[in-house]
Formats: C-alpha cells, structure tokens, sequence
C-alpha cells in the first residue's frame, strides 16, 4: 500500500476539524464563525424569484443617443452549492448566436452585501459587483467598475433588476457618464412557456 502525503494526511484532518466544528457551538472556536458566515439563510432565498428557464429580449446602446442593438436569447439559472449561488448561464441567439455568458449572484453573510460576477465570451475581464435590495424584495441594485475598452479607463456601473412578477423580470445597466448615468443596456427576462 502506497503512503499517504502529507498533504492529503493535512485535508483529511482539515475536513475531520470542520465536521467537529459543525457539532460544537464553541464561540471560542473560529471555525463556528466559518460556519455561520457559510450558512444560506433568508438574503438567499430572496434570490429565488430568479431561478428557473427564461427567454429574454434585449437592447443595447453602444452610443448615448444611437439606436440600440436588439438580442434574444435564452437563460437557464440554477442554485449552486446548496442555496449559497444562483448561477447564471447565457446563451444568446438573435443576432450572434456565438455569443455566451455566465454570471454568479450570492449574498455574502460577512459583508453583508448581495455580490455578483459576469464572464462572458465577448471579454476578457471579470465584472464584479455588490448590491443590495429593497424591503419588498423585489429591486436588487448592484455597483461596481470596469475598464471601458475604448477609453481604457475605469467606469462605475449599476445594475437594477425589478422583479416583475413570478414570470418577469426587468434587468437595466448603466454606466457613470461624468456624474450622470446613462442606460446601456436594457433585458426582459420571461419565464419559458408563460
């Protein structure tokens, strides 16, 4: 029988010390604060309303003023790691179908804060932001940055998404333009087959 290394001896007893910590409710112990700060709970299940197949239409504006370009598409969100994530998986089909994406919404018990990322095949970057959302529970509002291509400059963004109803919801992007915000992008999320 082959040795064990001693990294995998130090994962085994990693993991035998998180299971001991499930048990314990030691607030001595840092490992409970682990655990707590990774337990899905009611900010989670706001998110619910987002989970299920959507169909979307879209438009965006390259240029304040110019006619937008106009997408269609499909989405399919799901929970990941049992009710800490809903990811999001994009795949659009009028008028690129080439293009896809992919996007992560949690909410983060630490920060306190609703987090988010977007990848997608048209970048190269990682959209991070943090948001928060209203008493209703039905309008999440997201800020953060990136790296405008053209200009090479950072821009601060924010993203709105109203929950509609059980079968819609409306998502709106904009972006800091010298103090004010513009919309570039606007999405109409319906539920498949409603």
């Amino acid at each position: 029988m082959k040795r064990l290394s001693k990294s995998v001896v130090a994962l085994a007893l990693l993991v035998g010390l998180l299971a001991g910590s499930a048990a314990a409710d030691d607030k001595d112990n840092p490992l409970a604060a682990y655990e707590k700060a990774g337990k899905p709970g009611a900010a989670h299940k706001a998110l619910e309303p987002l989970v299920g197949e959507w169909t979307y239409t879209a438009k965006l504006w390259i240029k304040p003023g110019a006619d937008p370009i106009e997408m269609s598409g499909k989405v399919e969100r799901k929970w990941i790691f049992g009710g800490r994530f809903v990811q999001d998986t994009v795949q659009n089909e009028k008028p690129n179908p080439n293009f896809k994406g992919m996007g992560l919404i949690g909410y983060d018990n630490t920060q306190k804060k609703y987090t988010s990322v977007w990848i997608d095949s048209m970048s190269t970057s990682m959209h991070a932001a943090q948001g928060t959302v209203d008493k209703d529970g039905k309008k999440f509002t997201f800020t953060g940055t990136q790296i405008d291509p053209v200009t090479s400059k950072s821009v601060k963004t924010r993203a709105v998404i109203r929950i509609k109803g059980k079968d819609q919801i409306v998502h709106e992007d904009s972006r800091d333009d010298g103090g004010k915000w513009v919309k570039v992008m606007e999405i109409t999320y319906a539920r498949k087959g409603k």
